[in-house]
């Protein structure tokens, strides 16, 4: 079976990463995936290596449309990694193979490209969502049935990295892990850290990932006096390394529909301070701490609990690592596989 995952490029993200072990779990059960990108990214930034074929388009360029057609052509499944992406699909034309589209986020600021949105999901073949709020969502805009599948990881490559429990006299290190994006609130995050550091409480908070919030974020840790507390890690490709060394992962955004980064520090064994959202509490156990968005004081009040509370820290670390067993990349890979039979029996 031959299957296109098109998606904008690979920068580092969770909808990137998810792609790219999707496509590595079909190549092993004898499937040929490829990935086609269609925004090249700037050279400056950090991008996922794929292990399947891929190859990048550029739909800025003349020629993009008839291109992505005859590549979609060669394939048995098309699937499209996002909302936009189903739009772009459609543009392409008549490639008459079934097309599939997964919903990762909601609509953000999309909301004028409404019509052509709506009119790429309603071209789509089946779609899918990656938890059921997104699913219900995206059925109203589409008028059709979506299907909810999680997405899911590669456990194996997290039993080796589990992280170690806080000791007395090392500082408690918070992780986040994301694009730098205004709707990931790292701003909050900061904020939360200086409360902690005027109450002498020994932290570090180590942020991952790339964006045009860099900057900003640099400013914003430099006025509030946190040099010493806050590390800025840069592109972060070994995720289960990342983690290995942190104690707790944080995740204020103000928007999420499954974070994948999440479900990557729950099989750390890392104990999770997040918004309360509804792609959150999906995946949320008993070792997930779930504050309301946009409260750097009330996250502050969670950080500052989870660093004192050392004697449950152990269980909410087990209760993350149970919850994690229920994301598998198995799971999902046989869930689409499942997928792709039907659409291509119909």
């Amino acid at each position: 079976m031959r299957i296109a995952h098109v998606l904008p490029n690979l920068l580092l993200g969770g909808r990137e990463r998810m792609a790219i072990q999707l496509a590595s779990a079909q190549a092993r059960a004898g499937m040929t995936p490829v990935i086609i990108g269609y925004e090249p990214a700037l050279p400056a930034l950090a991008q996922l290596e794929p292990n399947a074929q891929y190859i990048q388009l550029d739909r800025r360029q003349s020629g993009f449309t008839k291109d992505l057609r005859e590549r979609l052509r060669q394939q048995d499944i098309v699937h499209a990694q996002g909302h936009i992406s189903a739009h772009v699909i459609r543009s392409a034309g008549p490639f008459g193979r079934p097309a599939i589209a997964t919903m990762h986020v909601g609509m953000d600021q999309n909301w004028r490209w409404l019509w052509p949105i709506r009119q790429g999901l309603r071209a789509m073949d089946g779609l899918t969502a990656v938890s059921a709020p997104l699913a219900k969502t995206y059925g109203r805009l589409s008028g059709r049935p979506v299907a909810t599948i999680a997405n899911g990881i590669d456990l194996t490559g997290f039993s080796a990295h589990s992280a170690p429990a806080p000791r007395a006299g090392e500082p408690f290190r918070f992780a986040m892990l994301s694009r730098l994006h205004p709707v990931k609130r790292h701003e909050d995050a900061l904020r939360a850290m200086a409360m902690l550091t005027q109450q002498g409480l020994q932290s570090e908070l180590h942020i991952g990932g790339e964006g045009s919030e860099l900057p900003k974020l640099q400013a914003l840790a430099q006025a509030l006096l946190l040099h010493e507390h806050v590390r800025f890690a840069g592109a972060v490709s070994d995720v289960p390394a990342f983690f290995a060394d942190k104690h707790a992962f944080l995740l204020p955004s103000l928007r999420e529909g499954m974070p994948l980064a999440m479900i990557e520090a729950m099989a750390a064994g890392l104990p999770v301070i997040a918004s309360d959202l509804s792609g959150v509490r999906a995946i949320a156990a008993e070792g997930a701490m779930l504050t309301p968005p946009a409260k750097p004081a009330e996250l502050a009040d969670a950080m500052q609990h989870m660093i004192k509370d050392r004697d449950s820290w152990d269980q909410r670390a087990a209760a993350s690592i149970a919850a994690a067993q229920h994301f598998s990349l198995e799971q999902m890979h046989d869930r689409y596989a499942r997928l792709y039979q039907e659409m291509l029996a119909a």
